[in-house]
């Protein structure tokens, strides 16, 4: 369900100030502090300036094949590797792992619907994909991006196997596939992929190649205590250059909006991030004929985005192009780079993603906590598409929080913001919103998220090319059953990838809704009729695929 994204390009700078309220880390109950990092990391509020300001910009250049490419310099390989933790990992903690090896024994989500019609037996699949992999591995095959984004799914799986069994073959066949990724040119994206190409086309992200280095880090997590040092540099060092080629991606597109963004300094902007006075709004072509495509056909008018329709016909927030500059591709480079800096003991690499998710709540969420992604509902016939990207934006970020407040950092759990532009500040008056609302934070996304889901908030995908609104079944929002293009139904379900991060969020109802419990108990589950169901790029699992589970690992 994924489509290119062309660019968004830059511009003049503005001398007004975002309004930026921000609190510290808070203690959130329940979570491990195993992991000791060789630098503190505590990039609370966008005003920090990061001491490594310039390193990733440094790194672009010319290449032989690329107009503007990634160099790795020379410090970004080690000669030892990073320090092993206490205990646990980036994605999981020992309380974690004792937890999910009682629940192999008592269930539920070991075998298909032991929990309720349709739900996933997580353990019975994991098991069976630690044993296909033992005896098959799992090649590289393909090089479109659709195969690269499911690839890994049976070596991440076999990893957790032996992180729960402590199952040596398991382990022997993990061990030798990690080895093999690292040294295959085709997962070179740093030496391979290029920021700017010959003909002068970019990308403002890496859908597949991002998570796929991700489901590699969460591989190598779950299994680098068992395995040799010599090893373990190898292919750190490999996850190393290539998480700095995404963090280095972000830093060179993102000057194009705040010149000055890694110094602290978000006075000094470029076009699409001028003054509210000088907003650009974004617009698009729709397919005005419902035919499920966008060609000769359909009216040729481009016509104003906005996040949503509710119930009375009226309009959500009006959507800028500004917000358009975070989605879920730039997402996935994020939280590769920031879950590979946790894993690495890289503050500069953390800080990054950190910014980023940041950045994205104060610059594209809205305070009623909806955000620019929710233009694209609409695309691909299905209402709800852009609540499909949000769920891998806000997955990414709760993943993040999650892993890092693991290690006692709780700063991006507990961020908070009324800062904004062109209708995204909140907190006082009402904007262009047309809303006065609480700080924005990961609480009331995922908050928000969820009552979508369960039709607490009617909301509709917007329709701006009609003279009048006309919100319908077809157009509702918490619909589960979508249409790909038309095609065969399917059941929706991206907002499974809020479960397993749900402690960062623990005053907001997750468990309770995706496990239809409670006031969601009248809510169907989902492929309970059958329908194939869509959680993102892995089966039950988070909207990236990163880990092996979303329900037997839940809190």
């Amino acid at each position: 369900m994924e489509a290119p994204e062309a660019a968004t390009g830059g511009g003049r700078a503005s001398d007004r100030t975002a309004a930026l309220a921000i609190t510290g880390g808070r203690s959130i109950p329940g979570l491990q502090h195993p992991i000791a990092l060789s630098r503190p990391i505590r990039l609370s509020q966008l005003a920090t300036a990061d001491p490594a300001a310039d390193a990733g910009l440094r790194a672009v250049q010319a290449t032989a094949q690329c107009r503007e490419g990634f160099v790795a310099p020379a410090d970004l390989t080690h000669g030892k590797p990073a320090p092993l933790p206490a205990s646990g990992g980036v994605y999981f903690s020992a309380r974690e792992r004792a937890i999910w090896r009682e629940r192999m024994a008592r269930g539920p989500f070991l075998v298909d619907s032991d929990f309720a019609l349709g739900s996933p037996g997580d353990w019975a699949r994991i098991h069976a994909n630690a044993g296909r992999f033992q005896h098959e591995g799992e090649p590289l095959s393909g090089t479109d991006d659709a195969s690269r984004s499911r690839h890994g799914g049976l070596a991440r799986d076999a990893a957790f196997h032996h992180l729960l069994t402590g199952n040596a073959a398991s382990l022997v066949a993990v061990r030798q596939w990690l080895l093999a990724m690292a040294s295959a040119p085709a997962n070179d994206f740093a030496g391979t992929r290029c920021y700017t190409a010959m003909d002068g086309s970019s990308r403002d992200g890496w859908w597949a190649e991002a998570p796929w280095l991700a489901r590699f880090v969460a591989t190598y997590d779950f299994v680098r205590a068992a395995l040799p040092a010599a090893e373990r540099v190898t292919i750190e060092n490999y996850i190393r250059r290539n998480a700095w080629f995404f963090a280095a991606h972000l830093d060179w597109q993102l000057r194009e909006l705040f010149p000055q963004r890694l110094s602290g300094n978000y006075t000094v902007r470029g076009a699409d991030a001028a003054s509210s006075g000088d907003a650009r709004w974004a617009s698009r072509r729709v397919d005005s004929n419902g035919d499920c495509r966008i060609d000769d056909a359909d009216a040729a008018q481009a016509v104003p985005v906005h996040a949503y329709a509710r119930a009375d016909g009226s309009l959500g927030p009006r959507v800028s192009v500004l917000t358009l500059w975070f989605n879920n591709r730039r997402a996935a480079n994020a939280f590769a780079a920031g879950s590979a800096g946790l894993l690495l003991g890289d503050a500069a690499l953390v800080n990054r993603a950190k910014r980023y998710f940041m950045e994205w709540m104060t610059y594209a969420v809205y305070a009623d906590g909806s955000t620019g992604e929710f233009g694209r509902n609409g695309e691909y016939c299905i209402a709800r598409q852009g609540l499909v990207y949000a769920a891998m934006d806000l997955g990414g970020a709760l993943m993040l929080a999650r892993a890092l407040a693991r290690q006692g950092d709780t700063t991006l759990a507990s961020f908070r913001t009324v800062g904004g532009l062109h209708g995204s500040e909140s907190g006082s008056g009402t904007g262009s919103t047309g809303v006065s609302g609480p700080a924005k934070s990961l609480a009331l996304l995922a908050d928000t998220y969820l009552k979508i889901s369960t039709g607490e908030l009617d909301w509709y995908q917007a329709e701006p090319q009609k003279a009048r609104q006309e919100p319908r079944e077809a157009t509702r929002l918490s619909r589960m059953e979508v249409r790909y293009l038309g095609g065969a139904p399917m059941d929706d379900f991206h907002e499974l990838t809020l479960l397993a991060s749900a402690a960062v969020v623990p005053g907001v109802p997750v468990g309770t809704v995706l496990m239809r419990q409670g006031a969601a108990a009248s809510l169907r589950w989902p492929g309970r009729t059958g329908h194939p169901v869509a959680t993102g790029l892995g089966h039950w699992s988070d909207a990236w695929g990163i880990l092996p589970a979303a329900y037997l690992l839940r809190p």
